[in-house]
């Protein structure tokens, strides 16, 4: 298996002017901007990828991290 920093680049767009990343812990909680990492916090439910490109909003991209 090919380490990351060893894999190629594969551009999927050009003109990016806003990215946002933002988290949830259930599919009842509010999306947040940060996802603080704590001993007694596990990985968010969910991770959701706004873009604006060109001028023009893409559909948000929603990711669920865990399974249940």
């Amino acid at each position: 298996m090919t380490p990351w920093s060893e894999e190629s680049n594969y551009r999927l767009t050009d003109n990016v002017e806003q990215m946002q990343i933002q988290y949830r812990n259930s599919s009842e909680d509010q999306w947040v901007s940060e996802w603080l990492m704590a001993p007694d916090r596990t990985l968010p439910s969910h991770v959701k990828i706004s873009l604006k490109v060109d001028g023009r909003y893409w559909p948000e991209i929603i990711i669920p991290v865990r399974g249940w």
